[in-house]
């Protein structure tokens, strides 16, 4: 099967806490079709902020059918650095650089909505953002001999 990469993508606004997309060309959610099953095989992320400011990151699956919060997966965030992101202006306000990746065996039942959500704190005194790569297969249900995976995302390994 080929391997299929999902970025989500979000931004923090000056003074807000929560994450929102401000670009439709970064998408902060991925719509897996009814009829399909996502292996989710690693997972790595990374977002940036003020410095101070920590960050958290999670993974929601929602059911788009009544707007529901199926499973979220929590991303944990390590502290890498403090960096400045201008280097010839030292008088640049210092950033907080966060990340992780982790190899993961997640399968996610089609139907469903992945979104990535997060918030920060405690200053939010700067712009920010954040991005998730998944890494995976997209299979399709004939090949479980299983007509759809629309109860319930999570599904046992095979």
């Amino acid at each position: 099967m080929q391997t299929t990469k999902i970025q989500l993508m979000g931004r923090f606004l000056l003074g807000e806490a929560n994450i929102v997309q401000t670009d439709p060309t970064e998408p902060l959610y991925y719509d897996l079709a009814i009829g399909r099953r996502l292996v989710i095989e690693s997972i790595s992320a990374q977002a940036f902020g003020p410095k101070g400011d920590s960050t958290f990151l999670s993974l929601v699956v929602i059911n788009p059918r009544n707007g529901s919060t199926e499973v979220i997966y929590q991303i944990p965030l390590a502290f890498q650095a403090t960096y400045n992101p201008v280097p010839q202006s030292p008088s640049e306000p210092l950033r907080d650089i966060w990340s992780m990746h982790q190899l993961v065996k997640v399968y996610i039942s089609g139907g469903v909505r992945l979104q990535l959500d997060g918030g920060r704190g405690p200053s939010c005194s700067g712009p920010g953002e954040a991005n998730v790569v998944i890494t995976g297969t997209i299979e399709t249900a004939s090949l479980f001999g299983i007509p759809q995976f629309i109860n319930w995302p999570m599904q046992p390994a095979p």
